[in-house]
């Protein structure tokens, strides 16, 4: 049986740390990029679900990030902005850097079956 949550724990994990990994590559840190790629028209996607739409309404696949990083490596920035924990214990892309959204607390959530996480009070500023 402890086995099974093991498991089951795992692929949650796995899921969402893939998850946060594909948010992460397509939060880029570039004004230049963002008016160049909404006056051209790219990655806008109006199909996508109204939860996952922002307001700028841009968006890029992971190929289609990295692409583009490798393009002007110099002026596009890959934010990952998982905990630091995730960040050096699942894998992060190289050129990729650290500002996590959520600190993980040391304290046990029950209800979710996993530890409590806190907002980055100085995420935008770091940012």
């Amino acid at each position: 049986m402890m086995l099974l949550w093991h498991r089951n724990n795992f692929m949650k994990r796995k899921r969402f740390f893939s998850n946060c990994l594909t948010f992460s590559l397509v939060a880029f840190v570039s004004l230049g990029f963002m008016t160049t790629a909404n006056s051209a028209g790219w990655g806008q996607t109006p199909d996508l679900p109204r939860g996952k739409q922002t307001d700028l309404g841009l968006y890029l696949t992971a190929a289609e990030a990295y692409k583009k990083w490798l393009s002007a490596p110099d002026k596009i920035k890959v934010l990952d902005v998982r905990t630091l924990e995730e960040y050096l214990h699942v894998g992060h892309a190289p050129m990729a850097w650290n500002i996590p959204l959520m600190y993980q607390t040391h304290e046990w959530d029950a209800d979710k079956g996993n530890f409590r996480q806190q907002p980055n009070p100085d995420f935008l500023a770091q940012v």
